[in-house]
């Protein structure tokens, strides 16, 4: 039962990112589509994640993103998830804060995590990553973030 529960949220969760995204960046231009996998877990345990989750973090790499998402210190900076650098914190409305990473092969792969009851990770593919489209993709993922918090699933 609570893995149905959590694979509802993923699928929400991806909903709204992704339409969010779509709606800001890719009706405008369809060459800026996305794709997005989606990971709710806690305490370095994954809940439920979208099909074909593209990475695997252990329970350590997992406990650091909750951890540094929530504002701790850890040396999640010079000791990042494997494959992924990690480039900052942004604070975004609804006093939801987005740990930001991207991957270190292919920089059309990004990273956000955002923690609370529980840790959202996102790996967003960006067809034409650049800063701009970067900042579209946080703010959808904050958004979703907000609506999963709204509906009592973060």
């Amino acid at each position: 039962m609570a893995e149905y529960k959590w694979s509802k949220w993923v699928d929400f969760m991806k909903g709204q990112a992704h339409n969010k995204y779509a709606t800001d960046v890719t009706q405008t231009n369809p060459d800026n589509e996305s794709q997005w996998y989606i990971m709710f877990g806690k305490n370095g345990a994954v809940y439920a994640q979208s099909e074909d989750f593209p990475c695997v973090f252990d329970e350590p790499e997992l406990n650091k993103m909750h951890s540094a998402a929530g504002g701790e210190e850890t040396d999640i900076w010079v000791n990042p998830p494997n494959g992924f650098t990690m480039i900052n914190t942004v604070d975004c409305d609804d006093g939801i804060v987005v740990l930001q990473g991207r991957n270190k092969e292919d920089a059309t792969n990004v990273i956000f995590v955002a923690s609370g009851e529980v840790s959202i990770i996102a790996v967003v593919y960006l067809a034409n990553n650049n800063q701009g489209l970067t900042s579209s993709a946080i703010d959808a993922f904050a958004k979703a973030v907000a609506k999963v918090k709204e509906n009592g699933g973060f």
